[in-house]
């Protein structure tokens, strides 16, 4: 098939942008002809195979940033509750010249968008006789949960061919938000790029055992509360040391220091791309996700792929998609969430409790490590079967159903 795959913002950095190229990256692998439309904006290129259509932003076209799905992203980023009317359909005249052009001229079999957003329903509205399904990486419904307005520019949504969803919780709300068909809902999780996320290196062994986060740094993401865990977890593990990588301001970065305590080991990084980040996880033990809310957590998974241990948050989506016998390992620790209030804010009465709870964890995770404690291989094979390659053959299949159906209606 020619497929056309749409996304709003950068296809890197964040969770959606990455879950973007990897699917683009497998179809391809799987033999079907990819038109990228995105959104893109200085200093940043994209490296993907197929044909390109980006919008850019920060140009005469567009002179703003790009629309980030969440407030704090980790590039220069427009926050969608604070763009004019005037903006919103600024943007949506650009992308909706792109999309006549690729309509009238590359004769698309199929078309996947990311985000049950307003440039979904227009991708919808000019995509008349072909078939659109859409991804919800949960950001999407968080917004319009917050922001009720963004509704009466998604109107076309419900006319989407199929839905597919990262994590369980998200199907129920699509239904009510968009009176959505519930049986063209379909979960399909998350997947780790196997060729960048793996074991095959030679395991660091000298004596220092690390802890690392990876992603964006941002209050909703609990990376304050695991910068106030490091002294906790350093008076019983001297060895020890703390490796955040994301990007943030030099204020943000001193920030992060003075929580730590400014004590010695504690390190915080710019963001990498997915290589360069698969690099310093191989040398780390422990992967932490402290996040206050999160759809899926799929950096938890490629941290295991990876061979860490791992310590999160409570995550619905994530525990669904390990199942039980992951979850039951010791592999991966979940954390009691303080109570939460507006999606991801925690009652601040409640966060130096969570704070211990993270470095308890933490600690645990870093004793199996210390006694060497191996996980057995009908766990390491469950993780394994959540790469991409798996996961793409799964889409793949509803793709084409969902084609043959139109097809035959």
């Amino acid at each position: 098939m020619k497929i056309l795959n749409v996304l709003a913002q950068l296809p890197m950095k964040t969770g959606s942008g990455v879950y973007f190229s990897n699917l683009v990256e497998e179809l391809n692998a799987q033999g079907h002809e990819n038109i990228l439309l995105y959104g893109v904006q200085a200093p940043y290129s994209v490296d993907v195979e197929g044909k390109h259509y980006p919008v850019e932003f920060k140009s005469e076209k567009i002179p703003f940033p790009i629309a980030g799905m969440s407030d704090v992203m980790p590039y220069k980023n427009t926050v969608y509750s604070e763009m004019t009317e005037d903006m919103i359909d600024l943007e949506l005249s650009v992308f909706r010249e792109v999309l006549e052009k690729i309509r009238d001229t590359e004769g698309v079999d199929l078309v996947i968008t990311h985000h049950l957003f307003f440039l979904s329903s227009l991708v919808r509205e000019v995509f008349k006789d072909t078939p659109v399904v859409s991804f919800c990486h949960g950001t999407d419904l968080r917004q319009l949960e917050r922001f009720p307005r963004f509704l009466e520019r998604c109107g076309s949504i419900k006319d989407l061919d199929m839905i597919f969803t990262v994590s369980p919780n998200e199907s129920e709300k699509i239904h009510e938000i968009f009176s959505y068909d519930r049986d063209k809902i379909k979960l399909v999780g998350g997947g780790f790029n196997q060729n960048i996320f793996n074991r095959n290196y030679e395991k660091l062994d000298d004596g220092i055992l690390r802890v690392c986060y990876a992603g964006k740094l941002s209050r909703s993401k609990g990376v304050y509360e695991l910068a106030r865990s490091f002294p906790l977890v350093k008076k019983n593990i001297d060895n020890l040391e703390y490796h955040i990588i994301g990007a943030t301001s030099d204020e943000e970065k001193r920030r992060l220091y003075d929580l730590a305590q400014n004590m010695e080991g504690f390190k915080v990084y710019d963001a990498e791309d997915q290589v360069t980040m698969a690099k310093h996880l191989k040398k780390c033990d422990v992967f932490v996700l402290p996040s206050y809310y999160e759809a899926l957590g799929l950096i938890a998974i490629e941290a295991m792929a990876t061979g860490l241990y791992a310590v999160t948050s409570e995550i619905e989506g994530l525990r669904a998609e390990l199942g039980d016998k992951v979850n039951e390992s010791g592999l991966i620790l979940y954390t009691e969430l303080p109570t939460i209030y507006d999606l991801d804010n925690p009652c601040e009465e409640e966060v130096p409790a969570y704070v211990e709870r993270l470095a308890k964890n933490i600690e645990i995770q870093l004793k199996k490590v210390e006694k060497k404690e191996e996980i057995g291989k009908e766990i390491i094979d469950i993780i394994d079967g959540k790469s991409w390659a798996n996961l793409a053959k799964r889409i793949e299949k509803m793709l084409i159903e969902v084609a043959n159906d139109r097809k035959i209606n």
